[in-house]
Order: C-alpha cells, then sequence, then structure tokens
C-alpha cells in the first residue's frame, strides 16, 4: 500500500497532510477493532463448542447414543445410591442385578424411557 509523494511546500500543507494522515490512521484503526471483535466473537471457547455439539449431534444415530449412555449413567449412579454398592456384599450384589437389568431396559426401551421423561418434563413446566 504505497501512497504517492506529496510534496509539502508550506506549514499549511504540512498540518492538514498531518490531519489527513491522522483521519486516515484512526479509520484504520477502527477497521482492526472491529475485524479483532468479529474474530473474537467467532472463536469464543463457548461458540466454539456451542457449533461443534449442534455439528455433533445432527446425527440421529449419535444423538441416539448420546441419550442413552446419559440414561445408563443416571441409573447406574441412583442404583449406587439407592443400593449402597459400597457398603456390604449384599448392597453390591443386588446393585450389579439391578444394573443388568436396567442395562437391558435402557437398551431395548430407550425411546420409551427418554419419551416418559419428556412427559414428566412437560407436567413441571404446566404447573
Amino acid at each position: 500500500m504505497t501512497r504517492p509523494v506529496i510534496e509539502i511546500t508550506n506549514h499549511i500543507q504540512l498540518k492538514r497532510h498531518i490531519m489527513q494522515m491522522n483521519a486516515l490512521k484512526e479509520q484504520q484503526e477502527e477497521k482492526i477493532k472491529t475485524g479483532l471483535k468479529d474474530i473474537y466473537c467467532t472463536y469464543r471457547p463457548e461458540v466454539v463448542l456451542k457449533n461443534m455439539w449442534a455439528d455433533f449431534t445432527e446425527n440421529t444415530e449419535i444423538k441416539s447414543g448420546l441419550k442413552k449412555m446419559g440414561i445408563s449413567l443416571g441409573a447406574d449412579y441412583l442404583l449406587g445410591k439407592v443400593f449402597g454398592r459400597n457398603n456390604s456384599v449384599k448392597g453390591y450384589l443386588l446393585a450389579i442385578a439391578a444394573e443388568k437389568m436396567t442395562n437391558y431396559l435402557v437398551n431395548k426401551h430407550s425411546d420409551a424411557i427418554l419419551s416418559g421423561i419428556g412427559k414428566v418434563n412437560n407436567l413441571f413446566k404446566q404447573t
């Protein structure tokens, strides 16, 4: 970006040229600030993660797998709390049996479970 050579012969021309250069500098700085803000907003971690998550969950098979995994993790947590997996051998055995049963139910009937959770969620939203 080369500028043409300007011949300055007096003080008034020098001041006018300085003012023009300062105005140009401010315009360029504002352009740079705007560009950096756009870049920052585009590449903020939460925006990047949100876009990645949206791209990732567009696939219905992946979305279904994530839902099953969430239900399974929730069920395992609740079973551990209810049966006291760490308290005794009896609790441990009951928790394993219940875990096997819930894994079977989650794998075979996850759509029905998700539908039921959605209905319960809608009931709470209405009240």
